[in-house]
């Protein structure tokens, strides 16, 4: 059976590939003449001049092409002279890797999926490497043989770019936070498992292997002090925990006592969109060594304070920027002043004598 006319039917009246399709000498070609063409490729030639998608038809043992418009733009100045012509000769530069696929989805009748494919497209007037996703579909011929395969082109560029670009800024995110000073620590919910723990993290609880571990298994130090506890209310409530100076008995090192340090530390519930608390993000310092200094500050300053007091030396300290003054309870009474009371500059200029206060003054002040 022959359909007169057969190209026309629903064809867009503005397409080029409708006008280039009608004027082709199709009698010099193995499809032969329009009018005897098989329905099947009639109607799929319709549907692919109405597509937006770019889309190429391979018809025949000879898999000579037919496409639309929008694969005409795409291929760029190969557009016309690939129109009509045969697979193996037109695509040479690629058949040996699509040609047997091709040749498969043909013969099997099964179609197939490619993903993440680099080919060459055209575009803004010029020819670009592009990322594709193409289907190969099986088009039966009338008496339910193979007839054609039909090749639909999804540009992938974009996606994929987008794509690349979120695992540069999460690769750039992960080296930041594993150089950052402060240890970290991301942990999934539910059962506080470590997804990330950075070198400072890995450092402070010995270099134990947790990626993956519930935070109880990993260090069961901290379950039994009770930080697991107070992850659970922080998953509970999804509200941040934060704590300072807090002792902690780590055992840094396999088959050694555990040591204690303190630790500055944050728990900062992730919500997701519902506001459920997917995972808890670590932030902290080791500030041992500061705690330390600021006991030992401590104590020395109390002893220099009973030194003086015994020796009945008034001591003071002052900080300009701070705007804040230190005496000690001895130099409070040289002063005038009950122990105890809280004292200012002006304080201490009412009891210099009144020639010395100027000159004082200007040496605070340079």
């Amino acid at each position: 059976m022959t359909r007169e006319k057969a190209y026309p039917l629903h064809a867009p009246n503005d397409s080029e590939l409708r006008e280039l399709i009608a004027a082709y000498d199709w009698a010099a070609t193995p499809l032969g003449p329009i009018e005897a063409w098989p329905g099947p490729l009639v109607d799929t030639l319709s549907m692919m001049l109405s597509a937006p998608l770019p889309m190429v038809l391979f018809w025949g043992p000879e898999l000579i092409a037919l496409y639309n418009d929008a694969y005409a733009h795409a291929i760029g100045d190969r557009h016309p002279d690939v129109l009509g012509g045969r697979g193996a000769e037109k695509w040479a530069h690629i058949w040996e890797d699509i040609g047997p696929l091709i040749t498969r989805v043909r013969e099997t009748g099964r179609g197939e999926m490619v993903n993440d494919r680099v080919f060459p497209l055209w575009r803004n007037g010029v020819t670009s490497m592009a990322q594709l996703d193409i289907a190969y579909n099986p088009v039966r011929a009338p008496d339910g043989g193979p007839g054609g395969v039909l090749c639909i082109v999804y540009e992938m560029t974009e996606r994929a770019q987008a794509i690349d670009d979120a695992n540069r800024e999460r690769a750039r995110l992960t080296r930041m936070f594993e150089q950052a000073p402060s240890f970290m620590a991301l942990l999934r919910e539910p059962g506080h498992v470590f997804d990330f723990a950075n070198a400072a993290y890995l450092q402070l609880i010995g270099r134990r292997p947790v990626l993956g571990l519930p935070l109880s298994e990993a260090v069961p130090e901290f379950a039994a002090q009770g930080f697991i506890a107070l992850l659970d209310d922080v998953v509970a409530s999804g509200k941040p925990y934060s704590g300072r100076a807090v002792p902690v008995a780590l055992q840094r090192q396999r088959g050694e006592a555990e040591e204690q340090r303190m630790l500055d530390f944050l728990y900062q519930p992730i919500l997701d969109d519902d506001g459920k608390v997917t995972a808890i993000f670590v932030e902290g310092n080791d500030v041992t060594e500061r705690v330390r200094f600021e006991e030992a500050l401590e104590l020395s300053r109390g002893s220099l304070e009973l030194a003086a007091e015994m020796a009945e030396i008034g001591t003071w300290d002052l900080d300009l920027v701070a705007d804040r003054l230190h005496w000690s309870n001895r130099t409070r009474a040289i002063f005038g002043i009950s122990p105890g009371t809280p004292v200012t500059l002006d304080d201490f200029y009412a009891g210099l004598h009144p020639k010395d206060v100027r000159a004082i003054r200007e040496a605070f002040m340079a």
